[in-house]
């Protein structure tokens, strides 16, 4: 009865998040944040949207206005990289991965109004977005300014082969990233119990069998660590 009611506060939780801003739930795997924290930054994005909103008008080229947005959120925001890091660093510290860096770059697309597919790889995640009905970008929010954005189609492709996609992802399956990576440090640390709840979580927005095998490693080493006390 609890899982089930478990269940329906994340779906809800979700329909909310999605339905009007997605901004919300991507607190989620920080509960601890402020009121005050998520306010101010959610100011700053909105000043950020309006400044670019502002360049827009200016910028008739789709691609350098791409680059521009590209180029403005890392000076802003995406400070520096680490592996480990999730959304809230990216408030705290401007630390991000490819993950909190795509959440945030997606954010500012949708408010734009750009088409994007975010893309899967081992390990990885990369954004194509559309410029036109022909011309395709694809960006690593990873990478160094000037290397950020490929928009010649044959190194797209060779760009493609090296990263190898195994498939698509949605920004609530990015989400579910989130809690699949802080479930991945905490069975690192032998948080066997926190490592289950936050893989169980994960499951519901990225039901993946990476989640899955993690979720079931968690439970049998709970189980071990529970007999031998």
């Amino acid at each position: 009865m609890k899982r089930s009611i478990y269940i329906l506060i994340l779906l809800s939780y979700v329909s909310v998040a999605f339905g009007q801003d997605m901004m919300p739930y991507f607190w989620a795997v920080q509960p601890n944040v402020s009121v005050q924290e998520k306010k101010g930054f959610e100011d700053k994005i909105a000043k950020s949207f309006e400044k670019l909103q502002n360049k827009q008008v200016r910028i008739h080229d789709e691609k350098q206005f791409l680059q521009y947005t590209f180029n403005y959120i890392h000076t802003q925001y995406l400070k520096t990289y680490q592996k480990e890091a999730n959304f809230y660093d990216i408030v705290s510290k401007g630390y991000y991965n490819c993950v909190s860096g795509n959440i945030l770059f997606a954010y500012f697309l949708e408010k734009i109004g750009y088409q994007y597919q975010i893309y899967e790889s081992d390990n990885h995640v990369f954004m194509m977005v559309s410029v036109s009905e022909k011309d395709r970008v694809l960006v690593e929010i990873t990478a160094f300014f000037g290397e950020g954005m490929i928009d010649n189609e044959k190194k797209i492709d060779e760009k493609l082969l090296d990263l190898r996609p195994t498939g698509t992802a949605s920004l609530m399956n990015l989400a579910g990233m989130q809690f699949y990576n802080e479930a991945v440090l905490a069975f690192q640390d032998q948080k066997y119990l926190e490592s289950l709840s936050l893989s169980n979580k994960a499951y519901y927005f990225y039901p993946s069998e990476k989640v899955k095998a993690l979720y079931q490693i968690s439970k049998q080493k709970l189980s071990e660590q529970v007999v031998s006390r």
